[in-house]
Protein backbone atom coordinates (compact mmCIF):
# COMPACT_ATOMS: atom_id res chain seq x y z
CA UNK A 1 0.00 0.00 0.00
CA UNK A 2 3.10 2.23 -0.05
CA UNK A 3 2.00 4.12 3.06
CA UNK A 4 -1.33 5.19 1.55
CA UNK A 5 -3.97 5.75 4.22
CA UNK A 6 -1.53 4.44 6.82
CA UNK A 7 -1.19 0.95 5.35
CA UNK A 8 1.86 -1.01 4.26
CA UNK A 9 0.11 -4.07 2.81
CA UNK A 10 -3.30 -5.36 2.00
CA UNK A 11 -4.04 -9.05 1.97
CA UNK A 12 -6.65 -10.61 -0.25
CA UNK A 13 -8.29 -13.47 1.63
CA UNK A 14 -10.79 -14.22 -1.11
CA UNK A 15 -10.75 -13.19 -4.76
CA UNK A 16 -11.57 -9.57 -5.52
CA UNK A 17 -12.41 -8.09 -8.87
CA UNK A 18 -9.85 -5.58 -10.09
CA UNK A 19 -10.35 -3.60 -13.27
CA UNK A 20 -7.41 -2.35 -15.27
CA UNK A 21 -7.25 0.06 -18.14
CA UNK A 22 -4.75 -0.92 -20.81
CA UNK A 23 -3.49 1.45 -23.46
CA UNK A 24 -1.36 -0.03 -26.24
CA UNK A 25 -0.98 -3.23 -24.19
CA UNK A 26 0.32 -1.38 -21.13
CA UNK A 27 -1.63 -1.22 -17.86
CA UNK A 28 -2.40 2.45 -17.31
CA UNK A 29 -4.71 2.39 -14.29
CA UNK A 30 -6.16 -0.16 -11.87
CA UNK A 31 -8.87 0.02 -9.26
CA UNK A 32 -7.16 -2.06 -6.59
CA UNK A 33 -7.31 -1.04 -2.89
CA UNK A 34 -4.12 1.04 -3.18
CA UNK A 35 -5.64 3.25 -5.86
CA UNK A 36 -9.12 3.49 -4.29
CA UNK A 37 -7.69 4.49 -0.91
CA UNK A 38 -5.25 6.87 -2.60
CA UNK A 39 -7.93 8.66 -4.60
CA UNK A 40 -10.17 8.93 -1.53
CA UNK A 41 -7.22 10.43 0.35
CA UNK A 42 -6.60 13.03 -2.34
CA UNK A 43 -10.31 13.84 -2.54
CA UNK A 44 -10.42 14.39 1.22
CA UNK A 45 -7.87 17.21 0.83
CA UNK A 46 -9.74 18.83 -2.06
CA UNK A 47 -12.26 21.63 -2.05
CA UNK A 48 -14.23 23.96 -4.27
CA UNK A 49 -13.04 24.01 -7.89
CA UNK A 50 -10.83 21.02 -8.69
CA UNK A 51 -8.72 20.46 -11.80
CA UNK A 52 -7.73 16.84 -12.43
CA UNK A 53 -5.00 15.94 -14.90
CA UNK A 54 -5.79 12.43 -16.15
CA UNK A 55 -9.09 10.55 -16.19
CA UNK A 56 -7.91 6.94 -15.89
CA UNK A 57 -10.79 4.79 -14.64
CA UNK A 58 -12.46 7.83 -13.08
CA UNK A 59 -11.70 6.80 -9.50
CA UNK A 60 -10.80 10.33 -8.45
CA UNK A 61 -14.05 11.69 -9.88
CA UNK A 62 -16.09 9.23 -7.81
CA UNK A 63 -14.10 10.13 -4.70
CA UNK A 64 -14.39 13.89 -5.30
CA UNK A 65 -18.17 13.63 -5.67
CA UNK A 66 -18.33 12.22 -2.13
CA UNK A 67 -16.66 15.39 -0.79
CA UNK A 68 -19.33 18.03 -0.07
CA UNK A 69 -16.70 20.80 -0.18
CA UNK A 70 -16.06 20.14 -3.89
CA UNK A 71 -18.22 22.32 -6.14
CA UNK A 72 -16.68 21.68 -9.56
CA UNK A 73 -14.56 18.91 -11.11
CA UNK A 74 -12.78 19.64 -14.39
CA UNK A 75 -10.95 16.61 -15.76
CA UNK A 76 -8.40 17.05 -18.54
CA UNK A 77 -7.53 13.85 -20.41
CA UNK A 78 -5.22 13.78 -23.42
CA UNK A 79 -6.39 10.43 -24.82
CA UNK A 80 -9.78 10.58 -26.62
CA UNK A 81 -10.18 6.78 -26.37
CA UNK A 82 -10.01 6.99 -22.57
CA UNK A 83 -12.66 9.71 -22.61
CA UNK A 84 -14.90 7.69 -24.93
CA UNK A 85 -14.58 4.62 -22.73
CA UNK A 86 -14.74 6.09 -19.22
CA UNK A 87 -16.78 9.30 -19.46
CA UNK A 88 -20.10 7.47 -20.02
CA UNK A 89 -19.40 5.42 -16.86
CA UNK A 90 -19.00 8.46 -14.60
CA UNK A 91 -21.90 9.46 -12.36
CA UNK A 92 -24.22 12.02 -13.90
CA UNK A 93 -23.49 15.33 -12.20
CA UNK A 94 -23.44 18.95 -13.29
CA UNK A 95 -20.23 19.30 -11.24
CA UNK A 96 -18.23 17.18 -13.73
CA UNK A 97 -16.71 18.46 -16.96
CA UNK A 98 -14.29 16.40 -19.04
CA UNK A 99 -11.99 17.96 -21.65
CA UNK A 100 -9.74 16.40 -24.26
CA UNK A 101 -6.55 18.35 -23.79
CA UNK A 102 -3.09 18.29 -22.23
CA UNK A 103 -3.29 19.35 -18.58
CA UNK A 104 0.05 21.17 -18.87
CA UNK A 105 -1.21 23.49 -21.61
CA UNK A 106 -4.94 23.44 -20.75
CA UNK A 107 -6.51 26.89 -20.74
CA UNK A 108 -10.12 26.57 -19.62
CA UNK A 109 -11.18 29.92 -21.05
CA UNK A 110 -9.80 29.13 -24.50
CA UNK A 111 -10.67 25.42 -24.46
CA UNK A 112 -14.31 25.94 -23.52
CA UNK A 113 -15.13 29.58 -24.29
CA UNK A 114 -16.67 29.58 -20.84
CA UNK A 115 -16.21 32.26 -18.21
CA UNK A 116 -17.30 30.45 -15.04
CA UNK A 117 -13.93 28.90 -14.24
CA UNK A 118 -12.22 31.27 -11.86
CA UNK A 119 -9.20 29.98 -10.03
CA UNK A 120 -8.84 26.34 -9.12
CA UNK A 121 -8.42 25.68 -5.42
CA UNK A 122 -7.15 22.13 -5.93
CA UNK A 123 -5.13 20.58 -8.75
CA UNK A 124 -4.64 16.81 -8.80
CA UNK A 125 -2.11 15.41 -11.23
CA UNK A 126 -2.87 11.75 -11.89
CA UNK A 127 -0.64 11.00 -14.86
CA UNK A 128 2.08 8.96 -13.14
CA UNK A 129 2.63 5.87 -15.26
CA UNK A 130 5.54 3.49 -15.06
CA UNK A 131 8.21 2.49 -12.57
CA UNK A 132 9.40 4.96 -9.96
CA UNK A 133 12.73 5.91 -11.46
CA UNK A 134 14.71 8.97 -10.42
CA UNK A 135 14.03 10.45 -13.86
CA UNK A 136 10.29 9.93 -13.42
CA UNK A 137 10.40 11.54 -9.97
CA UNK A 138 12.28 14.54 -11.39
CA UNK A 139 9.76 14.77 -14.23
CA UNK A 140 6.90 14.83 -11.71
CA UNK A 141 8.63 17.50 -9.59
CA UNK A 142 9.04 19.60 -12.72
CA UNK A 143 5.36 19.07 -13.52
CA UNK A 144 4.47 20.10 -9.96
CA UNK A 145 6.53 23.28 -10.26
CA UNK A 146 4.84 24.13 -13.56
CA UNK A 147 1.32 23.57 -12.21
CA UNK A 148 2.08 25.39 -8.94
CA UNK A 149 3.31 28.38 -10.95
CA UNK A 150 0.29 28.22 -13.28
CA UNK A 151 -2.32 27.81 -10.52
CA UNK A 152 -0.63 29.79 -7.76
CA UNK A 153 -3.59 29.82 -5.37
CA UNK A 154 -4.24 26.09 -5.72
CA UNK A 155 -3.21 23.19 -3.56
CA UNK A 156 -1.34 21.04 -6.11
CA UNK A 157 -1.02 17.31 -5.47
CA UNK A 158 0.49 14.44 -7.43
CA UNK A 159 -0.77 10.88 -7.19
CA UNK A 160 2.05 8.36 -7.15
CA UNK A 161 4.66 10.52 -5.48
CA UNK A 162 5.89 9.32 -2.11
CA UNK A 163 6.13 12.61 -0.24
CA UNK A 164 3.14 13.77 1.84
CA UNK A 165 3.58 17.39 0.74
CA UNK A 166 2.94 16.26 -2.87
CA UNK A 167 0.58 13.39 -2.13
CA UNK A 168 -1.42 13.91 1.08
CA UNK A 169 -2.81 10.36 0.93
CA UNK A 170 0.67 9.17 2.01
CA UNK A 171 1.63 8.71 5.65
CA UNK A 172 5.16 10.18 5.68
CA UNK A 173 6.36 8.38 8.82
CA UNK A 174 5.10 5.03 7.59
CA UNK A 175 6.55 5.64 4.14
CA UNK A 176 9.94 6.33 5.74
CA UNK A 177 9.74 3.07 7.72
CA UNK A 178 8.81 1.14 4.58
CA UNK A 179 11.77 2.65 2.75
CA UNK A 180 14.16 1.84 5.61
CA UNK A 181 13.02 -1.80 5.57
CA UNK A 182 13.66 -1.96 1.83
CA UNK A 183 10.10 -2.81 0.77
CA UNK A 184 10.53 -0.59 -2.28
Amino acid sequence: MEGVAGYVWYRVTKPIEVTNLKISGRIWMVDDPLHWFGMKGLAKYSEEKVLVGGLGLGLIVHALLENKKVTQIDVVEINPDVIDLIHPLLPKSNKIRVYKDNVFSFDPLISTHNTDFGDYTTVILDVWVGPGTREKANEMLSAFAHLKWRYQKANVTIWGHGAHWLNPSIDDKLREQISEKGYY
